[in-house]
């Protein structure tokens, strides 16, 4: 059985070793994991770069790591997993395990149904009407499980299973105490040389990354990068863009915040109880990156790392669905919109490391996702 896990590694750390043992142990003889790129769901860069980050996972048990495109890996929760189911049932995996404060299906089962149920029947679109912000208003419906960051993405996969008429099987590992660590925490602790709670390869792996200036990416040095696209930007900057709402005019509030001498005075400017600063972030990000409201769902699979397993997968997965190694393969239709899409945000993100790295790398730099063991 081929199982599917939705991550950022954001680094690779304990907690996820854990779940991939937990995993194994239950009788999966692969594992597929679908990872953010080099931006992460709360809009910020990744720590580092996403070709190592999938290598740590492969060091750390996965057998294929593949991409999830910055289009859903900057979403929200309904489209980022969405986008990541959508790929793990392209790839043919046959069961998906997720981490969940529950740790009870059944529970995160009937969430989802009722959520399903009050989009199809209006009673969501009334709550929101009520309600001062989206994440309230659903909670209102699928009750206080709603209120724990895992459980929602939880409720989120399983919509997005139940959407696509997926036959994944649905397996969750509680996440307590001793479990897993913080991924932020290790982030804080690693510039000073506290690698606790890393396997040894990611350590290895995070000083080879630091020591050749690709280590850490930080929002900070976005900084003027954005503000001064801010002040440049004009209305229609903020047309048909995904995260905007055009008929409550949030396009023209991330305008009024073109005063701001920080992000962080920007942000403060355009949330609100109605929008949190996660969706402040989101907007600005994905006018930068031009990412438009749309449908359209990725036509390829793109390995970022694997090992001998993982090759095997990738043989069966190639016999349905186009495999790239490089996003220069995709020159037609809508695979060339999430290349260059792809493209804007790896130019990005290399601005914000400590060590510039060169435009256009994602057409231009060979990576060898194959990782031995």
């Amino acid at each position: 059985m081929i199982t599917g896990i939705v991550a950022e590694y954001n680094p690779f750390h304990s907690g996820h070793y854990y779940q991939i043992e937990r995993i194994k142990e239950s009788g999966s003889d692969g594992i597929v994991a679908v990872m953010s790129g080099n931006f992460v769901q709360r809009c910020e860069p990744a720590f580092f770069r996403k070709h190592a980050r999938a290598e740590a996972a492969v060091k750390g048990g996965v057998d294929l790591v593949i991409e999830l495109p910055v289009r859903f890996a900057t979403a929200s929760a309904e489209k980022f997993a969405f986008g990541a189911v959508y790929l793990l049932d392209l790839c043919g995996c046959e069961q998906i395990n997720f981490g969940s404060e529950c740790g009870d299906i059944s529970l995160l089962e009937a969430c989802a149904d009722k959520l399903i149920e009050a989009d199809k029947n209006g009673d969501l679109a009334k709550a929101l009407r009520r309600e001062e912000s989206f994440a309230r208003a659903r909670q209102k419906i699928g009750g206080e499980i709603l209120s724990e960051p895992n459980n929602i993405l939880g409720v989120e996969y399983i919509k997005a299973i139940k959407n696509l008429g997926s036959k994944m099987k649905l397996s969750t590992i509680q996440r307590t105490f001793g479990y897993h660590a913080s991924a932020s925490e290790l982030r804080k602790n690693i510039p000073s040389g506290n690698f606790e709670g890393l396997p040894e390869s990611t350590k290895e792996i995070i000083l080879r990354e630091k020591e050749f200036g690709k280590l850490p990416a930080e929002m900070k040095n976005l900084e003027k990068i954005l503000l001064a696209f801010l002040r440049n930007a004009r209305e229609e900057d903020f047309e048909g863009i995904y995260g905007i709402n055009e008929k409550e005019g949030f396009g023209n509030r991330i305008l009024n915040a073109r005063t701001a001498k920080s992000l962080d005075e920007a942000f403060d400017m355009i949330k609100s109880k109605k929008y949190p600063l996660s969706t402040a972030k989101r907007g600005l990000l994905s006018a930068y990156l031009r990412i438009p409201k749309d449908d359209l769902l990725p036509e390829y699979i793109r390995p970022l790392a694997f090992n001998e397993k993982g090759r095997e997968i990738l043989k069966n997965i190639s016999k349905k669905v186009m495999v790239v190694n490089n996003l220069a393969e995709l020159t037609n239709g809508p695979c060339e919109i999430f290349a260059e899409e792809e493209r804007r945000a790896t130019d990005l993100f290399g601005l914000a490391l400590p060590t510039i790295q060169k435009g256009f790398a994602e057409f231009t730099e060979k990576n060898i996702p194959y990782v031995k063991q």
